[in-house]
């Protein structure tokens, strides 16, 4: 998860719960809107957290961080390799999803990064296995936002995460 001050401006709300349910998580999942219980429940699911991040300077924009451990590397692998393509898919299964527009997260290894457009607003994200764990990693802001967050930001706040993570004995 990120920590306070990675992602400049944005704070934890609280303290986010460990999801055991691979049920409870498929509610919460940042999924690009399709149901991933079966693929996850396949995959090994252990338990997962998403932590949802406010904007200090009001309610324009958000950003959230989320990892899920499954039962192997190769597992994590392989539903980040499937969440790309649910992500790429999304503007033909989502009226509101306007564009998918992928972009590279260098540093990083296998991780890939996309900004999005819907009809309300706009957002970066960025996802990467390591070990059993996939992350996820987004901002997102209203249409009306002047200086929303950069990719830039996101991947720098991203790579922070991947350094520490990679000290992790567990991987």
């Amino acid at each position: 998860m990120l920590r306070a001050g990675e992602l400049p401006g944005f704070a934890r709300k609280e303290c986010p719960p460990t999801v055991t349910s691979v049920g409870a998580w498929n509610k919460v999942a940042p999924s690009g809107g399709i149901d991933v219980e079966s693929r996850l429940r396949r995959a090994g699911f252990v338990a997962a957290i998403r932590e949802d991040l406010d904007w200090s300077g009001g309610g324009d924009r958000a950003a959230l961080s989320a990892v899920v451990r499954l039962g192997s590397a190769k597992a994590a692998r392989a539903e980040i390799s499937q969440q790309l393509r649910d992500f790429a898919d999304q503007p033909n299964r989502d009226n509101n999803v306007k564009t998918y527009t992928p972009f590279e997260v260098p540093g990083i290894p296998g991780a890939r990064g996309f900004s999005s457009t819907s009809t309300g607003g706009a957002g970066h994200n960025i996802i990467f296995a390591d070990g059993p764990f996939t992350y996820h990693i987004g901002v997102g802001w209203f249409a009306q936002v002047k200086n929303p967050p950069t990719r830039a930001q996101l991947i720098a706040a991203t790579a922070r995460l991947y350094k520490r993570v990679r000290a992790l004995p567990i991987r």
